[in-house]
């Protein structure tokens, strides 16, 4: 574990000491029950920050992203500030509500990057005009990059800002998709080529004599 990660924990562990504080005088002042005070007070105003952060990348039309980058973050976050808390002083009483908080977290983890070819083509294509070559460069092959980064400066040009990314086609053989779409970066359709390495979609580059299913 490097430094960076023992601060991390380390600073979620503070800030879950005073959010549990915060939360009791709340409840305290305003009579009602720490469940509901956790859950509808304190449960909010940590969310909003992440939703907040978040709200780009569900605007412009990556929902699966945005959605459960928030949960996936904030379910991390409170399960590793609480549990040590309950191994060593907080008996779980209520164990189905515990095993269910767990198994969401599981899922919510696990679906974060889970992105389909079509929302990995959405962010390629962006980040491609909007010159994120770091974004770029995250969800392409390295070819792909090498690709799209050699023609940047040529045909994106000019062109930025919200791209009304949509859909035409869409195609899935195992570990190779295509993906068709329009945006008001070009006036013709664009075609994509993807790839699933170790579970995630990339942008690759198509062969010179390659042809796409459409």
């Amino acid at each position: 574990m490097g430094s960076s990660s023992v601060a991390g924990a380390l600073a979620i562990a503070v800030g879950a000491f005073f959010i549990v504080k915060a939360t009791e005088n709340i409840v305290s002042a305003l009579n009602i029950s720490e469940i509901v005070g956790g859950l509808f007070i304190t449960g909010i105003m940590t969310t909003a920050p992440e939703i907040f952060k978040t709200w780009s990348v569900v605007k412009g039309g990556v929902v699966t992203a945005g959605t459960t980058s928030v949960i996936a973050d904030n379910a991390v976050t409170m399960t590793v500030a609480f549990f040590p808390l309950a191994l060593v002083t907080t008996p779980i009483e209520d164990f189905q509500l515990f095993w269910v908080n767990l198994a969401f977290l599981f899922l919510a983890c696990t679906g974060k990057q889970d992105l389909s070819p079509s929302e990995t083509s959405k962010i390629v294509v962006e980040s491609f005009y909007n010159k994120d070559n770091e974004t770029l460069k995250k969800y392409t092959t390295p070819e792909g990059y090498e690709g799209l980064k050699s023609i940047q400066d040529l045909m994106a040009a000019g062109k930025s800002g919200n791209s009304n990314f949509e859909v035409l086609e869409e195609t899935t053989d195992n570990e190779i998709a295509w993906v068709r779409f329009t945006t008001s970066y070009e006036e013709n359709p664009e075609l994509f080529k993807l790839l699933k390495i170790n579970g995630n979609w990339k942008v690759t580059q198509q062969g010179a004599r390659e042809k796409g299913p459409f």
